[in-house]
């Protein structure tokens, strides 16, 4: 009887150890999916990112092109002029304070034109600066009229890089 207790007692062991055992390498192999499945996910990601990346590169250009760098500004006078010749208006821009940008945010520089002509080539003059390289923002805008001639001025501010 005592030999059967014995045995019972090693089968029982064996028993609770292979348990033990069985779940220790089932934790294991949970913890192994876990960092498998997390490296497949970063792999996917890499390449998803890479793939991101070679496409903007591609954009890249055309991106910096939008916006133009603060000194390319000084060509902003001379297309206006040229600009108010092509009208036939009179323009005068003053530019006022720079804003840095930053990553997230573009720069600008702020500025007041005056726009005198005849209504139609001065809305002319606005639609065909609309549709130009500057990107331009208008806070305020004071509209005069002698009965022949209109005077726009404007304050607003143009985005830079």
């Amino acid at each position: 009887m005592l030999l059967y207790l014995f045995i019972l007692l090693i089968f029982g062991g064996i028993n609770f150890w292979l348990r033990y055992d069985i779940n220790r390498n089932v934790a294991s192999i949970q913890n192994n999916k876990r960092e498998i499945f997390a490296y497949a996910h970063a792999t996917e990601t890499l390449s998803a990112l890479r793939t991101d990346l070679a496409k903007a590169k591609n954009e890249k250009p055309f991106l910096e092109s939008i916006l133009p760098r603060s000194e390319e500004l000084i060509n902003l006078s001379r297309d206006l002029s040229a600009l108010a010749k092509q009208t036939n208006v009179e323009a005068v821009l003053n530019f006022g304070n720079e804003v840095k940008g930053s990553d997230n945010v573009p720069g600008f520089i702020y500025f007041n034109l005056a726009i005198t002509g005849t209504f139609n080539n001065w809305l002319k003059f606005l639609e065909t600066l609309e549709k130009g390289r500057y990107l331009m923002a208008f806070d305020s805008f004071n509209i005069t009229s002698d009965g022949k001639t209109y005077r726009l001025n404007t304050n607003g501010k143009v985005f830079t890089q």
